[in-house]
């Protein structure tokens, strides 16, 4: 085996590592964020930015990517503009109702408060 297979290899296998690194610490630096008082926002915004600053560096040192082949640009067509407008229509769609319940837990009080048997059933 060559060095520079072995090299790209190696580079190849970054971004899931560092994915992997990242999606097993998360749970435990967010219990340590959370006890620390810090706010969601605040959290998103932390992690935003290390995400830009690893993705910058690997953009930056790694190694350079092939230029796409038309097939693959059509894959990625074909893929990326059905899940945009699914994911544009989802977003309209809770942007325009009026009060839309987040969980299960939200609803279940409001349905129950109405009726006898709810009301009898709940206390």
């Amino acid at each position: 085996m060559e060095p520079d297979s072995t090299r790209e290899r190696i580079a190849a296998l970054v971004p899931g590592i560092v994915a992997a690194a990242s999606f097993g610490v998360c749970d435990t630096v967010v219990k340590l964020v959370f006890a620390a008082g810090i706010d969601v926002l605040t959290l998103a915004l932390i992690r935003g930015v290390v995400g830009v600053v690893i993705l910058y560096v690997y953009l930056r040192f790694g190694a350079t990517p092939e230029p796409a082949t038309p097939r693959m640009r059509a894959y990625a067509l074909v893929l990326g503009v059905p899940s945009n407008v699914v994911i544009s229509v989802l977003n309209c769609a809770t942007v325009m109702t009026p009060r839309a319940p987040s969980t299960v837990s939200a609803t279940l009080p409001s349905l129950s408060r109405n009726t006898s048997a709810g009301a009898d059933g709940m206390r």
